[in-house]
């Protein structure tokens, strides 16, 4: 389940999606008790992200990439304080 997803996890939600309704899925994210879990509703965007939408997912997925780095970057400087 979601719950046990132990890396960072995010679910690309189109705020028009006909397939998956967007509070749904928000709804799902939000009662998952995951922190590693969230969710990011693409505005003008279906099930099916068009090719002119490409631009917007491949940034939000980059801004997640990018969270996840500073995240760990931070735990590195946090546990090497702790050792000296």
């Amino acid at each position: 389940t979601l719950r046990h997803v132990k890396i960072p996890y995010v679910m690309l939600q189109g705020d028009t999606d006909c397939v998956a309704a967007t509070k749904f899925v928000q709804e799902l994210t939000d009662n998952s008790g995951n922190p590693h879990l969230q969710c990011q509703v693409i505005e003008n965007c279906g099930h099916m992200p068009s090719r002119n939408m490409m631009d917007t997912v491949y940034r939000a997925l980059l801004d997640l990439t990018k969270e996840h780095s500073d995240e760990q970057k931070e735990t590195a400087e946090t546990e090497g304080k702790k050792r000296s």
